[in-house]
Formats: C-alpha cells, structure tokens, sequence
C-alpha cells in the first residue's frame, strides 16, 4: 500500500495553522514534552525488562492501556555515512520481506539489511527528515538541519535538556540538541556546539575523561573527545565556561538535585552532569560472563542511576521555567550497547532503569498539570539484534518464552534457554511508539499503513494494544511540532513549518 501523501499533506496545512495560531487556541498544545529513547530496543528488549519487573507473566504491562500504541519505521535516507548530495530515497519497509524465519537467521536476512544508525535515526526524530547514517542534524544536501524541535522548543520560551546513560555527546543525545554535523564521530566539535550555544540548559550522561568503565580514577592519558577537548573540561571544572555552566559529577551531587537540593548549581545558568564513568554508567563495567543473572556482577557504585538523572533534570528545568514549560529528551543508550554484544542480563538492567525513568517522568507529570498539559513519547531509534524466544527452527512469534524466564533469572549467553538473538546489530525491523497526553492523538493521522502480519508474529503485542499500525520515525517531529505551544507567529515558527514541509517533500512512498 502506498503512503497517503495528499493526506499526510494537508495534515501539513493544518499543522500550518497550528504554529501560526495563539497557544491558548491550540487545542493540542502541551506545556511540556517528553521523548524517551530505548536506544537499540527490538521487541524483546522490552519484553525481558517487562518480565524482570512484573514477573513471567503472560500479558506484559507494556506501560497500560493509557497510551496510544503504534509500531514505527526507522529506515534512513540511504546507507551512505556521508552526504550524497541528492534528495534520493533509497530505503524503505517492505512488509512482505520482512518476516519468515530467513528475514530473521542468515545475515542476508531481509531485516538485517539498510538498517539506520543512531544519528541519522535521531536526526529523523526531531528534525522530520531522512538523512544518511551518521549525520547529526545534517541533510544528505550537506547542509544544517535547522531548526530541530529543541530549537523550536527555546525559541517558544521553554526550558530545554538531554540525558543520557552513554556519553552526552553521542548521537541521540547530540541529535536532540543544537548541535549540527556532518558526522556523529566528531564528538569534540559536538560537544562544543552543546555547550557554546544558546539552546541547552541541561545535559547528562557519561563520557567522564577521568574515569574508566568502571568508576576508578584513570591513569595516564585521559581522553577528552566526549567532553568538548582538554581546555573545555578544564574550563567546566574551573567553573569558567563562557556560557557559566555548572559541572556535577559526583554520584552524591546528582542524587542532591533528584531529592529538590540545586544548591550545588546556584548562580550558574546552565547544568552539565558527567558522572564519573568513561562509556556507560553500567554497562561497559568488566566482570561479564554469560551465565550472569541479572544484578550478578558489582555495579558501579559511584554513579547515579538513568532514574536519578531524569529527577535530577526534571528539578533543574522545572526551576529555570519561566511558565512556558521544558521539552527533556531522555535516552536508555547502553540497552543499544547490551544488544550490540548480546548480554542478556546487562540488557535486562539498562531496560529496567529506562522503565523506572519512564515511572519517574509519569509521576512527576501527575503532579505537574496531568496528561491535558503534557506529552510523553516513548519509543526506540531502532531494533538490535532481536532477542527473542528460543526458536531454532520455526517463528511462533519473536516474545521472549515467559514459561522458561522467571524474574530475576535471565541466563546469558548464545542461543541460552529463554533467550535467542539474532545478530550483534542494528535491524530494519518496526519498532514499537507509545505516546499519552496532549496531541497523542495526532499519531492515529499519521498512519503509513498496517503491516498484518504483525499479528501473527507478535500476538502478546495485540494483546496489549498493538494492531500493526505503523508510522515513520519522522512523525515524531511531526507530532511535538505540532504539539508544542507557540504564543504567537514569529519567524522560528514559519521555520518550524518549513521544516515539516521541507520533511514531507523528501519523504519517499512507503510500502506497506
């Protein structure tokens, strides 16, 4: 089935309407919004964290029935990791390939092919527009994409920050800020552009020069790339940065900030948290074997938790306010890392701490306006490596065995019991997208078309909602452009609509 484009057009207009309109007269405009990244969560991934939570059930939660549940295309522009110069789609989803079990065990397998990377799946999201991989708000024209949601938001008056449990200049949390270049390896010169520009009030995660995987001072030559170079970080820590930035690193200092204390940042505008870990906050952490269980091996004991950070960011932007509300971009990396390597039960820990995170934001928007002032999207930039239910031969559907998986008893490993995966990358395959509160709705307008063999494949997913809906990935700028309260028509706002159109005309037709 070919993409509705006249329809996806004229929603177009109407969003037209939206970002030229009064805030007060926008029906579906949210104070503040919220994007949660599961990086590299496949089905399964979400299915083991469910399962360590609440138990072998045989109807995960899947965060209720509140949400609107749509599965989500991630494909990218072409497999290039540089500009081609063309506004050429060359990827797509073709539903028809993508299942039997030879899409799933041999390399060549339909979804292992054309997958996106972080960057150009991050672009994707809060730009509205397909690139080639490795671009961070970079068009395949070779040129800024501009302005992205977070610019949108600060032009609107909000607060803005990004988190993450991986170096704070990595690709999503890099993509969802202002920063802008032609490759996500240029962690440096990304940095930079977070910290020297007018958007960012909050930024977190790892990538700490000082400290190895494991939480010990470093010794030696230390690596400054993730944090904007040596004279940055000395700039940071001397609590001279032009842009008066305030570092925490301590484990102490962040858990101060979650329970309400913002002495540790008074005077300073703007807050950098770099916990004292080089990759990850857990997972790069030595000690892995495959016959771990969950928790098995010592975690890091001087950083805080991914649930630590999201209070502590949501205290700090709550506090810088000024009534116009926050837009906060929170990112579970290290599930993506787990996947890469296949450690079940390091993936099981990093998709907990994202559930727990996803906890924490609900509560704090129950407490904060409700769901009629707030919106809340969750969702993946793409699937890895498949975890799923150990099937040799044929595909029943790809949910993780609960009969053979109790809570708190995942064994790792290849092809354990319980527990199958698939390659060591990223993968072509639909993702899910949940989405409750203010301009939800729109979601359902989006719809691309309905892959019905996802029934079939994934029945405990029906069960909780799911009917094979599915949307791209650039609907979610889509949405929160829409959805996001602008009080009056300016200039940003007339961008923001040249971005959504400029997103739609790249657009290729989409197979259903």
């Amino acid at each position: 089935m070919k993409t509705n484009r006249l329809g996806k057009l004229g929603l177009v207009a109407a969003l037209a309407g939206t970002l030229l309109t009064s805030a007060s007269a926008n029906a579906q405009s949210a104070k503040n919004i919220f994007v949660m990244i599961s990086d590299g969560a496949s089905f399964g991934a979400w299915d083991a964290g469910s399962i360590q939570q609440y138990g072998a059930t045989a109807s995960a939660p899947y965060y209720g029935a509140e949400y609107k549940k749509f599965l989500m295309t991630t494909y990218p522009m072409n497999m290039s990791a540089t500009p081609t110069n063309n506004t050429d789609q060359l990827i797509g989803y073709d539903s028809a390939a993508a299942w039997g079990l030879s899409s799933y065990n041999t390399s060549a397998g339909y979804l292992h092919q054309n997958a996106v990377d972080s960057a150009s799946a991050g672009t994707a999201l809060t730009t509205g527009q397909k690139t080639y991989n490795s671009a961070i708000n970079w068009s395949n024209l070779n040129q800024a994409i501009t302005p992205n949601m977070p610019e949108l938001a600060k032009a609107q008056g909000k607060v803005v920050g990004t988190i993450s449990s991986v170096q704070w200049s990595h690709a999503t949390p890099a993509a969802f800020s202002d920063a802008h270049d032609v490759s996500r390896n240029n962690y440096a010169a990304i940095a930079n552009d977070m910290l020297n520009g007018n958007v960012m009030d909050v930024i977190m995660g790892a990538g700490n020069p000082g400290y190895t995987d494991n939480g010990a001072v470093k010794t030696g030559t230390l690596d400054y790339k993730y944090v904007g170079g040596q004279s940055t970080w000395e700039a940071l820590n001397a609590g001279t940065h032009t842009n008066n930035w305030a570092l925490v690193q301590e484990k102490s200092s962040f858990e101060a900030l979650a329970n309400g204390d913002l002495s540790s940042i008074a005077g300073k505008d703007r807050l950098v948290g770099t916990a004292q870990v080089a990759t990850t906050l857990q997972q790069a952490r030595s000690g892995y074997a495959n016959t771990d269980t969950v928790g098995g091996d010592p975690l890091n004991a001087n950083v805080p938790t991914l649930e630590v950070m999201t209070k502590a960011a949501l205290n700090v932007l709550k506090n810088k306010d000024s009534g116009q509300g926050m837009f906060l971009q929170i990112e579970g990396g290290a599930v993506d890392w787990a996947a890469h390597a296949n450690q079940t039960s390091r993936l099981v820990e990093e998709q907990v701490d994202f559930n727990l995170s996803v906890a924490a934001v609900t509560t704090w928007i129950e407490a904060n306006g409700g769901w009629g002032e707030n919106l809340l999207i969750i969702t993946t930039d793409h699937g890895n490596s498949m975890p799923s239910g150990d099937m040799s031969s044929t595909i029943a559907h790809d949910r993780i065995d609960a009969s053979n998986l109790a809570a708190g008893t995942f064994v790792t490993g290849t092809n354990e019991t319980g527990v199958k995966w698939w390659s060591t990358n990223h993968t072509n395959e639909l993702v899910p997208l949940f989405a409750r509160g203010a301009g939800a709705d729109m979601f359902a307008s989006l719809v691309d078309g309905t892959d019905t063999n996802f029934a079939t494949y994934y029945p405990d997913w029906v069960a909780a909602g799911f009917d094979g809906s599915f949307v791209d990935n650039t609907d979610v700028f889509t949405v929160t452009a829409s959805a996001s309260a602008v009080p009056e028509p300016s200039t940003y706002a007339l961008m923001g609509l040249g971005a959504v159109l400029v997103a739609w005309t790249l657009r290729r037709r989409r197979n259903a």
